[in-house]
């Protein structure tokens, strides 16, 4: 829960879980976070949570997705041939590469 800051809605669906793995016999090991981003939920500006934007900028934190649209375009070339699972499998492998990149880089 709180993973984006200011959408706190996590924590009531935490208790209402809670409140039914009470009735349960469970066989494993369940683990809730109720406070993953104590540092978005403390974003504050007066009575206002900010921990979704930036105050700065007003960039939303949690869309910050990292999408390289040349990574799409070559891998359609490159790939035409193969069949669905080959793609699939190729892709996802595209994907963890350019992450991997862009970890690992500057």
């Amino acid at each position: 829960a709180n993973m984006h800051g200011a959408e706190v809605q996590g924590n009531a669906v935490i208790f209402q879980l809670l409140e039914q793995l009470k009735q349960l016999n469970l066989k494993g090991d369940i683990t809730l976070v109720p406070y993953a981003n104590p540092i978005g939920c403390n974003q504050k500006s007066g009575e206002f949570t900010l921990g979704r934007f930036d105050p700065i900028t007003g960039t939303n934190w949690n869309r910050m997705y990292h999408y390289n649209s040349d990574l799409v375009t070559q891998f359609a070339k490159d790939h035409s041939q193969y069949d669905d699972a080959a793609l699939k499998d190729n892709f996802k492998q595209a994907l963890l590469d350019e992450i991997d990149t862009k970890l690992n880089g500057p």
